[in-house]
């Protein structure tokens, strides 16, 4: 009985120390060559298939952010758990030469196809195949280093403890004590690790919103970011290439020089998440600078059957679209936001524009444009949403939500906000006082382009009370915004604005 204890404990502490080694491994990896984390690779595997209200519940258990990095944190420790259990477990075979070979084999084979559909991120920028094969060699390679670990650690704790004499030799806790040191060292480094690519997370930006008072053009400081990601791409712009491909008579790859040497438009259009609710801030407007796509997918000579596109991102991220509204001039592959060029968090070095649809059809990292005669729903289209129809809306962004408005001997209150419909463009603003029994006409002050938001503004002379206030809007084709309230699955939030004010003398 004691030597089965003595064995358990070794093989807990051989595959501690094995797990500790495997983690660091996929760090580093991470860090340098943009090997995702097994625990970005997982929920990107897995969150598609929840529908969209569940996926939604599930954010709202914690949060987006605090269930991102409780997410981000257990995995490590998870790891080297797994890790030790498989010590424990790993000592009580006999013949644990070919064992430790056969489970490397299984460990990777379940794994890398459990993830086949997700294996062509890369963090850093590396497209497609190449990205797959690296992975795939990765895990192997990671799953390798466990075992061999594993087997050297625990060939010498065993030998430590074979005792030569009756009483038992010192060796075993020698080696004991400074295996247990070298865990503590590498957990140390681990920790440092996690530290820094947690510093580079996303967690700090991501829900990220644009609220009053707004810019006719956002500062790119202020702009509202959504990511999947835990760690958003880094990619690195010596290395990348952009490929059109798929149902192409000419495959083409042009890197970050030949993209910028193309001719370029500057485009001001908005953007807006499909989850941005009623009266929320997940919209931005900016300038947006690049070729048009067409003149990437014109000298590769579409086929005839080809009907839609797939863009495909560093992260794996893959979202489509019809092939004719790729080859409209106002989608773009932009690779300048308001004059300068992308940051990471906005899709560096290169993101798709393509005005009328939401956010998350503007993908951002680009690396392939793939054409293809049947669509595929993209990430999030396999939750059930569906991007691309832009809803007309209006939002009060002055006086505030159950503000208290002084009139200080002046009887006139400014009210502010802004308005969008995508590609249809705002023709007029109408503000309610009185939960929308009477409307007033609102200024549009700011409105230069369709594919834009406008600012709008009304001086209302005001009285002392309390108000209903409401915002509704008109799109370019002269229909009325929708009247009835609609939540953000699965197109998106519809429904006028209102607000509570009170007014006081």
């Amino acid at each position: 009985m004691a030597e089965r204890r003595a064995a358990l404990r070794r093989g807990l502490l051989a595959g501690t120390f094995a797990g500790v080694v495997m983690t660091l491994f996929f760090l580093l990896l991470r860090i340098t060559i943009g090997v995702p984390l097994l625990g970005e690779l997982l929920p990107d595997r897995l969150l598609p298939y929840l529908d969209a209200q569940t996926f939604l519940r599930v954010l709202g258990i914690l949060g987006a952010t605090t269930s991102k990095e409780v997410a981000y944190i257990t995995e490590f420790p998870v790891m080297v758990l797994a890790g030790a259990a498989y010590g424990a477990y790993f000592t009580r075979r006999q013949r644990r030469g070919w064992f430790l070979a056969v489970s490397v084999l299984v460990a990777w084979g379940v794994t890398t196809l459990g993830l086949y559909a997700v294996l062509e991120a890369n963090y850093r920028g590396v497209g497609g195949g190449t990205a797959a094969t690296i992975n795939a060699i990765a895990l192997l390679a990671a799953f390798a280093l466990f075992a061999w670990v594993l087997w050297l650690t625990s060939r010498g704790l065993e030998s430590a403890a074979l005792p030569a004499e009756p009483e038992p030799q010192p060796g075993m806790q020698r080696r004991s004590f400074l295996l247990g040191g070298a865990v503590a060292v590498l957990a140390l480094a681990n920790g440092a690790l996690i530290g820094l690519l947690f510093r580079d997370g996303a967690f700090g930006y991501d829900g990220t919103v644009t609220y009053p008072p707004v810019d006719p053009v956002t500062p790119i400081d202020k702009w509202y970011a959504v990511t999947k990601n835990l760690i958003d791409p880094s990619v690195d712009t010596s290395t990348w290439r952009l490929t059109v491909d798929g149902m192409v008579d000419n495959p083409r790859t042009y890197d970050l020089a030949a993209l910028r040497a193309m001719p370029a438009v500057e485009q001001l259009t908005t953007l807006e998440c499909i989850s941005n609710s009623i009266g929320r801030g997940l919209i931005s407007n900016a300038v947006w600078k690049g070729p048009r796509l067409r003149d990437l997918i014109t000298p590769s000579q579409a086929q005839g059957s080809a009907a839609h596109v797939i863009f495909h991102a560093a992260d794996g991220y893959t979202h489509s679209a019809p092939l004719g509204k790729a080859m409209q001039e106002t989608t773009l592959v932009a690779y300048e936001m308001n004059g300068a060029p992308l940051i990471d968090r906005h899709g560096a070095p290169a993101r798709i524009i393509i005005p009328g649809y939401y956010g998350e059809v503007h993908v951002k990292w680009l690396t392939r444009v793939t054409l293809v005669a049947q669509t595929e729903p993209g990430y999030y289209e396999r939750q059930g949403w569906d991007p691309y129809y832009e809803h007309t809306v209006a939002r009060i962004d002055s006086p505030a939500a159950r503000s208290v408005v002084r009139l200080g001997g002046q009887p006139v209150v400014p009210v502010h906000g802004i308005a969008f419909a995508g590609v249809r463009g705002i023709s007029r603003v109408e503000v309610s006082t009185d939960g929308g029994l009477t409307w007033s006409d609102a200024r549009i002050d700011f409105g230069p382009s369709k594919l834009a938001w406008v600012l709008w503004s009304l001086d209302w002379t005001a009285s002392p009370g309390d108000y209903k206030l409401v915002a509704r809007a008109t799109d370019g084709n002269g229909q009325p915004q929708e009247i009835t309230s609609h939540g953000t699955v699965p197109g998106g939030a519809s429904g006028p604005h209102r607000i509570s004010v009170s007014v006081v003398a």
